[in-house]
C-alpha cells in the first residue's frame, strides 16, 4: 500500500510541477546573455563568433539582415560535437556535455525561446525520479522519499533554474546519481556487483563533463567514505578506483579542460574585504530562495545579515547535533551522509563565492544546484526524527512550497 501511495504521490507531484514549469516558460519573451552563449556553443559557432569580435568583422559594427545574426544559432553541421568541445576549451569556462545535449535537442525540436528550458524540464523530471530512487534507498521509506522529491521539485530555487538554457538541471541530475551510486557502493552488502561500480564511474565522468565544480562532490565526500569504510580497505580501494576511472574517462573525452580552468582563474575577481557584506547578503538570499524568493527576502538579508548569518551557523550546529545524536543507530549512515554532504557543499559554494574565486554574479538560485537535493533529503531526515506528525508536516511543507513557488518565480 505504501509503495502504491508513494508512486501516486510522486507522479502527482511531477505532473503538477511540470505543468507549472510549462506555464511559466510560456511567458518567456527574451534570451539573456548566458542563454545566447549556450545556443552559440550548441551550434558550434562560439569560435566563429569569437573571431568576429576579435577582428571587429561583420556582422559587428554594421547593419545586416536579422537572418545573418540568427545564422550564428544554426548548427555548423549536424553532430559537430568535437567542434563544440574545442570551442569551449578555446573560449569558455565550461565543459561540453550539456551543450552536446542541447545541440541534439535543438536538431529535434528546432530553435525557440522554449528550446533550452524544455530540455531542462525533462532533465529535472528525470532528476526527480532518480531522487525518489536514491531517497528510498537512503531513507528506507517510500513516502518519505516522495516527500523529499516534492520538497525539491516545488522549491522556488529549483523551479527558477529551468528558465535559462544552462546546465544546472543536468548538474543536479548527475549529483543525485553520484550520491546514489556512492551510497550503494559504500553501504551496500559486499561484494558489490560490477554495475554498481560502473555507475559510480559514469556519474563521476558525466558530472565533470557537466560542470567543473562537480569535482567538489567526490572530493568532499572522501572523509565520509573513509569513515564508513574503516576496516574494509578493499571496498575503499574499489570506491577510489571507480571515481578515479571516471575522472580519467572525463579527461579522455575532454582533454583540453585545463584551458577552461585557467581561463576561469583569470576571470576570478580575487578577495576584497569590502565585498564581504554584499556577498554574504547575496548568499543568504540565494539559500533562502529554496523556500521563498522576493524583495522582502532580499531586504531582510541586506538589513540583518550579521544576525541571520549567526543564526544560520547556530542552526547548522543544532542540525548536526540532532542528526548525529544517535550515531550508533541504524540510521547513522543516512544521518551522516545527508548532513555532512549538505553542509560541506554549501560551505564550499559560499566560501568560494565570498573568497572571490567565483564572480560576483555567480550566486543565485541555480548555482547551488548540487546542494538543493541534499537539502531536501536533510529536511526529511530531520522530520523523521520527530516522534509523530511526520507525514502531515511533509505534506504541509510541500503544499506551502507549491503555493509560494509561482509568486516567487513570477510570470
Amino acid at each position: 500500500m505504501h509503495s502504491r501511495t508513494a508512486v501516486v504521490l510522486l507522479l502527482s507531484a511531477l505532473t503538477a510541477g511540470g505543468a507549472l514549469r510549462t506555464w511559466l516558460i510560456a511567458a518567456k519573451r527574451t534570451l539573456n546573455h548566458d542563454e545566447a552563449i549556450s545556443y552559440l556553443c550548441a551550434a558550434g559557432k562560439q569560435g566563429l563568433y569569437r573571431d568576429c569580435t576579435l577582428k571587429d568583422a561583420p556582422p559587428l559594427g554594421t547593419w545586416v539582415p536579422a537572418a545573418e545574426l540568427k545564422s550564428f544559432f544554426e548548427p555548423q553541421r549536424y553532430l559537430c560535437l568535437g567542434r563544440i568541445g574545442r570551442d569551449l576549451a578555446d573560449t569558455d569556462i565550461h565543459p561540453p556535455l550539456y551543450f552536446w545535449l542541447l545541440h541534439v535537442w535543438r536538431l529535434l525540436v528546432g530553435l525557440h525561446l522554449w528550446t533550452g528550458p524544455a530540455l531542462n524540464v525533462l532533465l529535472a523530471a528525470l532528476g526527480g525520479v532518480l531522487l525518489f530512487v536514491v531517497a528510498r534507498a537512503i531513507l528506507r521509506n517510500e513516502l518519505a522519499a516522495a516527500g523529499a522529491v516534492a520538497i525539491w521539485w516545488f522549491s522556488p530555487a529549483v523551479v527558477a533554474t529551468c528558465f535559462e538554457a544552462r546546465h544546472y538541471d543536468l548538474l543536479a541530475l548527475f549529483s543525485i546519481a553520484f550520491v546514489g551510486a556512492l551510497w550503494s557502493c559504500v553501504t551496500g552488502p559486499a561484494p558489490r556487483r560490477i554495475h554498481h561500480w560502473l555507475l559510480l564511474t559514469l556519474t563521476t565522468a558525466g558530472g565533470l563533463l557537466t560542470h567543473y565544480h562537480f569535482g567538489l562532490l567526490p572530493t568532499l565526500a572522501a572523509p565520509w567514505v573513509l569513515l564508513r569504510t574503516r576496516g574494509d580497505p578493499r571496498r575503499l580501494l574499489r570506491v577510489t578506483a571507480a571515481v578515479a576511472v571516471g575522472a580519467a574517462l572525463f579527461v579522455t573525452i575532454h582533454p583540453r579542460f585545463v584551458s577552461s580552468i585557467l581561463r576561469a582563474r583569470k576571470q576570478a575577481q580575487g578577495f576584497d574585504r569590502a565585498d564581504i557584506p554584499v556577498r554574504v547578503q547575496t548568499s543568504l538570499a540565494t539559500y533562502a530562495a529554496f523556500f521563498v524568493r522576493g524583495p522582502s527576502v532580499n531586504w531582510l538579508a541586506h538589513r540583518h545579515w550579521p544576525w541571520i548569518s549567526l543564526g544560520v551557523v547556530c542552526s547548522g550546529r543544532l542540525l548536526l547535533w540532532l542528526l548525529f545524536r544517535h550515531r550508533r543507530g541504524k540510521d547513522s549512515a543516512a544521518d551522516q551522509m545527508t548532513a555532512y554532504l549538505f553542509l560541506a557543499l554549501a560551505t564550499a559554494n559560499i566560501g568560494l563565492y565570498i573568497a572571490g574565486l567565483s564572480p560576483k554574479h555567480a550566486m543565485g538560485p541555480q548555482y547551488p544546484a548540487m546542494v538543493w537535493p541534499l537539502l531536501a533529503l536533510l529536511i526529511v531526515r530531520v522530520v523523521q526524527t520527530l516522534p509523530r506528525g511526520q507525514t502531515a508536516l511533509l505534506t504541509a511543507l510541500s503544499t506551502v512550497l507549491l503555493v509560494r513557488v509561482q509568486p516567487s518565480c513570477g510570470r
